[in-house]
């Protein structure tokens, strides 16, 4: 039987995460400080981008599915998380 995976669990295998899994929990950054988790899941997805150019758009949403996951809220993930993707979308485009 031929399972098609989704734009995100592509983008979660890259970024080495199971599938079936908790996306938080597989990606390592469980019980860690929140600024230690968004750097953890940053560094992954630059690493992942670079190695897999092809499937750049996955990975990015991927991880922030991840992103979102692990924010205390909204207002936190726009004000810290966004502009540290940012830097990391623009680290892999230069």
């Amino acid at each position: 039987m031929n399972h098609d995976y989704t734009p995100i669990e592509i983008g979660l295998d890259a970024l080495g995460v199971v599938l079936g899994q908790d996306p938080v929990t597989e990606a390592g950054v469980n019980g860690r400080q929140l600024t230690s988790q968004v750097q953890e899941v940053n560094e992954r997805i630059e690493h992942s981008m670079l190695k897999y150019p092809e499937i750049r758009t996955e990975i990015l949403a991927a991880g922030m599915k991840v992103l979102l996951e692990v924010s205390s809220s909204l207002e936190h993930f726009k004000e810290v998380v966004l502009p540290r993707l940012d830097r990391t979308v623009d680290n892999v485009a230069a």
